[in-house]
């Protein structure tokens, strides 16, 4: 997080704690008391704010191409897939991207969009991806097909009592700040 160190230095009183996971802390219950998440919050009590729009792309490598050839004009069942995990695969891309590639084998299924982006660079075969993790990997190829993996939107909340928190304020503002800066990688067609 290159941003940290500016914000650190301009409130160095803060401290900050973040838990990276698939699963979703209540704010209701006050488990975190701001919070990021690819869907909608359903906790009443809740401020919430759109932050942003995340596009996706499915990704390979061209010596995997060239080994399988290409899954648009190509037989599914010669393709491998890096999917998401059973549990989220009813995320939307996940969804899209098993409903895209029936027929496909699975060769790896993890909670981890690194894990996925690795596999995929390695050329272990095709990966629906976060466009601003991928598209600047070298050597990886964007594809395109008919239809597009959803977009997801981004959304930021806190508790409505927290809200004015002093401390709560600065991060929800710091993270709202870095969500519009981004908003150009993690949606490049916006």
């Amino acid at each position: 997080m290159p941003e940290l160190p500016a914000l650190l230095d301009r409130y160095p009183k803060l401290s900050i704690e973040i838990d990276v996971d698939t699963r979703s802390l209540s704010l209701a219950r006050r488990e975190a008391d701001v919070a990021i998440r690819m869907a909608a919050f359903r906790q009443h009590e809740i401020i919430v704010r759109k932050a942003g729009v995340m596009t996706f792309a499915v990704y390979t490598t061209s010596g995997y191409l060239e080994r399988v050839g290409n899954p648009i004009d190509s037989p599914k069942s010669l393709h491998r897939i890096i999917t998401l995990q059973n549990g989220l695969l009813d995320m939307p891309e996940g969804a899209w991207f098993n409903t895209t590639m029936a027929g496909a084998d699975t060769v790896l299924s993890t909670n981890s969009r690194e894990g996925q982006l690795k596999a995929c660079r390695a050329g272990a075969g095709l990966a629906c991806l976060p466009r601003y993790i991928a598209d600047p990997c070298e050597g990886l190829v964007r594809l395109t097909f008919a239809s597009a993996p959803p977009s997801r939107e981004i959304w930021v909340g806190t508790h409505r009592d927290t809200r004015r928190n002093a401390k709560i304020r600065v991060v929800l503002d710091w993270v709202e700040a870095l969500m519009q800066r981004a908003q150009m990688r993690l949606d490049p067609g916006s």
